[in-house]
This record gives C-alpha cells, sequence and structure tokens, in this order.
C-alpha cells in the first residue's frame, strides 16, 4: 500500500467517525412518545362521571359537576358532596393513559372467546365520562398473569388496551369512599348570620358588612361579639372531618341518636334565607369523643369528634365581646379625660407624645399608652344587666358614678368621619360589695368588670407621672447609707469598681457586684406608681425594719430609696421621696433581688 493510499483510508475512516459522533444523533429521529388512550378526554371539560364496579361489590356511583361543585349521587340518601380532589385525580389518570401493550382487533377476533379471556364478559369496572353530550365508556377487566396490569377496553373502539392496574386503586370501593369528609365547607361561602341553638339557649349573630364586626342580636340586644372566639368557632366547624357513616336506613331514629330535636343546631344565613344547617346529636355509646352528625337535606348520618364543637355549646354571652372597649377603640384614642374627686385630661400630639391638658406638659408616654391599653384589656366578668332604666342605674353605683374615663379620637381621612367619644362610667353598690360596675353611654347594659384590673387604671395625674426615678450615675455617687432591721451599713466609692466598708461598719463587699447593683439603681425606673403620702406606708407593709438605701452624691444630695412588702403583683414595694412627700412603686424584680444580695447589711 503506498503512502497516498494510507492518508486516504485513513482521512475517510476520521471523516465517518465525526459523522458518526457530530451529525448522526440530529438526524435520527427520538421514538414517538406512548399515544394516549383517552386523547379527547379534557378533565376541565367533564360533566359527570359514573363508575360500576363488578364482583361482589354491587353498587353504582355517580358525581356531576355544577358551578365547580361535584355531587356524589347513587345511595338511597340522594346527592352529597363529593371530594373533588378524588375525582380529580382519577379524571387526570384517564386522561393521561398510555398503554403498556396493545392487542389488535385482529388478534382479538383470532382468539375463540375474548370476552370472557379478556375478563370483559363481568368486567371488573364500568366507568363512564360524560363530555357534555359526548360519551366515553371504558371497561377494566382481568388482570395481567402478574396482577400489576389489567386490560382495559373503551366501548365502541376495537381493541384491547394493557395499562398499568394502579388505576384501580383509584376507584372508590363504596358510595362513602367519594364523599366529603368536610361535615361543612365554609369555603367560599357567603353568609352573615349564625343561628345556634343548644342545651343551654338558642341565640342569633349577625356579622356588620361594613366593619365585618360579629354582633349578638336575639335574644333581643343588640350587643357586641366576641370576634376571635366567633371565628376559633367557625375554623373549628370548618375542620371537622366524619370519622365514619352511619348505616343507611329508610327511617332513622333520630331521637334515640339526640337528633330529633338535635343537641346542637348551627344554622349559617345570608340576610333573611338560610344557607345551610348542621345538626348535632348524642355520642354513641362506645365513644364519648364522638358524636353524630348530619345536614338536613342530604340525609346521610355520620359520626364526627366533639371536641371541636365545645365553644358552640356556650350560652349567648359567652359570645359577648369579652372587653369594656375594643381594640380598634382604644387605638384610635387621642385624648382621655378622667372624672375624679382629682379630674385630668390628656391629650396626644402629631408626635404620638402626651400632654397634660390646658398647662400641655409633658406625661409618661408609656404609662399613658399602657392607660390606653389598660381600657382595651378591662375584662367583664358578668353581663349584670341587659336593660337598665334610669331609677335602676342607683342599684349599681351608676346613677352618681365614683369615676368616669371619656375616651376622645380625631376624625380619620374617610369621609363623614367625626370625632368620637366612648364615655365610660363607673360604680359600686353596697348590695353588692367586691364588684365594680360600668356601663358605656352607647350601650343599654350594666357591666361588672374585674376590680383587679380597675385598680390599675390611673386616677389621678401623678400615676402619669414619668417613672424615671433620678437622673444621677452610678460615678456620681460617693457613698450608700444603708439601714435594714436597726442596723447601719456605710459603704464607700472610692473608685469605679472599687468599694470599702468605712470605719466604724461591718460588711461585705463585692466590687463587681456592688457597683453594678448601683448602676443599676441609678437609671432604675418604677414599674408603675402605686401611692403618694405617708399615709399609704402602712398598708404596702413599710416599717422600720425595713430596707433603706440613701445615696451620697457629689454635689451634696442624698436621694433615698426604701423597700416595703410585696404587692398583689408579687413585686417589691419601693418608695422615694418626690416634690416633698413619698411615692410609693412596684419596683423591678431581677433589681431588687441584687439589691438584697449585695447591699444587704449582715
Amino acid at each position: 500500500m503506498t503512502s497516498k493510499s494510507t492518508w486516504f483510508w485513513l482521512g475517510l475512516a476520521l471523516f465517518l467517525l465525526a459523522f458518526i459522533v457530530l451529525v448522526e444523533p440530529h438526524l435520527r429521529k427520538p421514538p414517538p412518545a406512548p399515544a394516549r388512550i383517552l386523547p379527547e378526554l379534557s378533565p376541565g371539560a367533564v360533566t359527570s362521571l359514573q363508575i360500576r364496579p363488578g364482583g361482589t361489590n354491587q353498587f353504582e356511583l355517580l358525581v356531576d359537576q355544577t358551578n365547580h361543585q361535584w355531587q356524589l349521587h347513587g345511595s338511597e340518601s340522594g346527592a352529597y358532596p363529593a371530594e373533588a380532589a378524588k375525582i380529580e385525580n382519577v379524571l387526570s389518570n384517564l386522561a393521561t393513559l398510555t398503554p403498556a401493550a396493545f392487542i389488535s382487533p385482529n388478534e382479538v377476533r383470532a382468539r375463540p372467546h375474548p370476552d370472557e379471556e379478556f375478563g370483559f364478559a363481568a368486567p371488573q369496572a364500568s366507568i363512564i365520562v360524560m363530555l357534555g353530550e359526548e360519551k366515553l365508556h371504558v371497561l377494566l377487566g382481568a388482570f395481567t398473569a402478574p396482577g400489576d396490569q389489567v386490560y382495559l377496553q373503551v366501548v365502541g373502539r376495537e381493541g384491547v388496551y394493557v395499562v398499568d392496574a394502579g388505576l384501580f386503586a383509584l376507584l372508590p370501593k363504596s358510595i362513602n369512599d367519594w364523599r366529603d369528609p368536610a361535615l361543612v365547607t365554609l369555603e367560599g361561602l357567603n353568609f352573615d348570620r349564625l343561628a345556634v341553638t343548644n342545651k343551654t339557649t338558642a341565640f342569633v349573630l349577625q356579622r356588620d358588612a361594613a366593619t365585618q364586626d360579629w354582633r349578638v342580636v336575639w335574644p333581643p340586644i343588640n350587643a357586641r361579639a366576641d370576634n376571635a372566639r366567633i371565628e376559633d368557632a367557625l375554623t373549628n366547624l370548618q375542620s371537622l372531618r366524619v370519622q365514619s357513616y352511619a348505616r343507611e336506613e329508610a327511617k332513622p331514629d333520630l331521637e334515640a341518636l339526640g337528633l330529633a330535636p338535635p343537641e346542637l343546631e348551627i344554622a349559617l344565613g345570608l340576610g333573611t334565607n338560610t344557607v345551610t344547617r348542621v345538626q348535632f346529636g348524642k355520642s354513641p355509646t362506645n365513644d364519648a369523643a364522638l358524636v353524630y352528625a348530619r345536614r338536613p337535606g342530604f340525609n346521610v348520618l355520620c359520626v364526627v369528634p366533639s371536641p371541636p364543637l365545645a365553644l358552640w355549646r356556650g350560652a349567648a354571652n359567652d359570645f359577648r365581646d369579652p372587653h369594656l372597649v375594643t381594640a380598634a377603640e382604644a387605638s384610635a384614642t387621642s385624648g382621655l379625660e378622667v372624672r375624679s374627686p382629682e379630674p385630668f385630661l390628656v391629650e396626644r400630639d402629631n408626635n404620638n407624645d402626651w400632654h397634660l391638658m390646658p398647662q400641655g406638659s409633658l406625661v409618661d408616654n408609656v404609662l399613658t399608652s399602657e392607660f390606653v391599653t389598660a381600657l382595651a384589656r378591662l375584662h367583664i366578668v358578668q353581663f349584670a344587666r341587659d336593660v337598665v332604666t334610669i331609677p335602676e342605674l342607683a342599684d349599681y353605683g351608676l346613677s352618681a358614678p365614683f369615676r368616669q374615663i371619656i375616651m376622645k379620637s380625631a376624625p380619620t381621612n374617610a369621609p363623614g368621619s367625626t370625632n368620637g367619644i366612648i364615655q365610660l362610667s363607673f360604680g359600686f353598690s353596697t348590695n353588692q360589695p367586691g364588684k365594680i360596675f360600668a356601663r358605656r353611654a352607647d350601650e343599654p347594659s350594666i357591666y361588672a368588670v374585674s376590680p383587679e384590673e380597675f385598680a390599675r387604671l390611673p386616677a389621678e395625674t401623678w400615676q402619669l407621672r414619668s417613672r424615671r426615678l433620678w437622673s444621677f450615675s452610678a460615678e456620681d455617687v460617693t457613698a450608700l447609707m444603708i439601714r435594714q432591721h436597726g442596723k447601719d451599713l456605710r459603704l464607700l466609692h472610692q473608685a469605679p469598681y472599687k468599694w470599702s466598708v468605712a470605719p466604724g461598719y461591718s460588711g461585705i463587699v463585692e466590687d463587681l457586684a456592688i457597683e453594678e447593683t448601683v448602676k443599676g439603681l441609678a437609671k432604675v425606673s418604677a414599674i408603675t406608681w402605686v401611692a403618694r403620702g405617708d399615709a399609704a406606708r402602712a398598708r404596702c407593709g413599710f416599717n422600720d425594719a425595713g430596707m433603706r438605701i440613701a445615696f451620697e452624691l457629689k454635689n451634696g444630695e442624698k436621694p433615698y430609696l426604701e423597700f416595703g412588702g410585696e404587692a398583689p403583683s408579687k413585686l417589691p414595694y419601693a418608695a422615694v421621696l418626690l416634690d416633698g412627700q413619698p411615692w410609693i412603686m412596684e419596683f423591678p424584680l431581677d433589681l431588687y433581688a441584687h439589691v438584697t444580695r449585695y447591699l444587704a447589711v449582715h
């Protein structure tokens, strides 16, 4: 072989190799995807689906769709909401079903008894899909030898398909398999009225179209409702899932099941029209955590969990707003007028700073804001009277209330918005000691409120004073004079983190702990002001044996702090001298623990 021919054949080989690697894959067509058996099936266009299982489990199930809602038919109970997810799963699988194998019409005709051989003489399931007027009829026959595939025939078409047997697992085994397990579906349901009847009472709740707030409108009182409780109760109702269905009977004994009359009925309505109702009866004899339930009109008895229904079993007052003032009313407050033996008025400016009016002097922003918040948290502990006449106000100490609080709100940007006023009156009756009664001028009811919470509402301007006790720093302190249990201890501040016991005294010095405790005392603020004046000292547990700390400052001043007993809040009482008289406060507990540990007289 010559050199010239060698190079020719070598070049040809390289060309063929490049062609195979680079060109041939692009010329080779990919194998066609398996053809769908039902290409005309579009799940969104299906109007009804009928399934008739074969064998011994003989029943016929029909579901149809109206306004995107599936309804189940095929039992003595008539129509019932169906579980859309299961139906759509079957339709999706049918629409994308591809054959593992196909037996041609000629092969089928060549068999002596094809219907018996492939199981279509007595099919395991018959599926009829309606797309408007168009009908698709599918038969599922016998399993193939391994059991993981099944023969399928489309009625009216020749040939037999072999498909995955997983389709069988998606088909219902009974009527109940495709019932919607939710007893009632509230999503998308338009309602603004709730009528509740239970063993305790009957009442009606109405939702305001503008504010979306609920009110108790019957029995005849238009009262604020507990929106949070109602929404929780509705959420619990929505969460109910059917545990089992009772055996269908032509005339079940509803009275024996506690359903005639029902022990609990909840009717949801829109205006005067009832949208849906649910009824609940007694518990099955073997499980007190379940109750019988039904939806009138569907004639299906089922069993559902009982605990989610607990909120609905309350009385009408349980659904009333348990607060004297709503959170929304409190957040809109821009002014507070307190009418008491020492009346005062505070107003909030555009910077959210509170001022004492008419002087305009600042008050403690946090305390004043907490005052407003405390009004919103003031709990109603008793609905004392729904409607009261003017002469009857004296029975509750409200004909001449001992305190009034007027909450004022500025107009908003909404058209027609005006100044808002909520007038609260408080009284007490010698016939009902230990109770504080309250009334809103815009409501007819008389309420009893929590005495403990009411006691924390400021009644005088001093209760809104700044809670910062003083403005010196730890570096300004030259010495501490401590007296406790009739004994004295003097500590000298020689330098930062350097303390010593003064001559003539005895005690224990921990430089770091004392320095940090003094720093805390230098910037401490009261938790809340409790009282002022010597008259309150005894009832707050102050006595000569208590602990007293006097600070000796570089400027010659000697402010002091003394400690008394324990407040109902479990915080310690403390007192400082302000404006020439003792002011009593609740003191921070963590700082108090350091004081009693590191500054105590041993």
